[in-house]
């Protein structure tokens, strides 16, 4: 197929396989990580290492390895973030997260703090 190709370019939902040769890892992964898009990859091989050592170089928020579509409740489901695929997460914590808006309070107990450095810099 074609690197230029609709099919290879954009990211299509369906029962579509995009193949093209490559002659080293690096390339395979230099391949995979110049998509805009960045959902889910899967990488398969006899050799669990290697397969660990090129899922982890993958840009994409899910990366299976020797399997495909397994998701957790308990892991996030979301793009990478900087690529086009979506925006944030679900399940999992950080899919809690897409839900909240943190803020930090800090108050003086007595008074106000204005000058404590002032206080501690003060010879005796």
């Amino acid at each position: 197929m074609p690197l230029d190709s609709d099919a290879w370019i954009n990211e299509i939902f369906g029962p579509v396989l995009c193949v093209a040769k490559f002659s080293t890892e690096a390339e395979a992964v230099e391949l995979a990580n110049a998509s805009d898009y960045g959902l889910a990859a899967a990488v398969f091989s006899s050799n669990t290492s290697r397969c660990a050592s090129i899922a982890s170089k993958l840009h994409a928020g899910v990366v299976w390895q020797n399997c495909s579509q397994v998701l957790f409740e308990s892991t996030p489901f979301g793009g990478k973030q900087g690529k086009k695929s979506g925006f944030g997460h679900e399940m999992g914590e950080a899919g809690l997260l897409e839900y909240v808006n943190t803020k930090t309070m800090v108050a003086a107990l007595d008074g106000h703090s204005w000058g404590w450095w002032g206080a501690a810099s003060k010879p005796k």
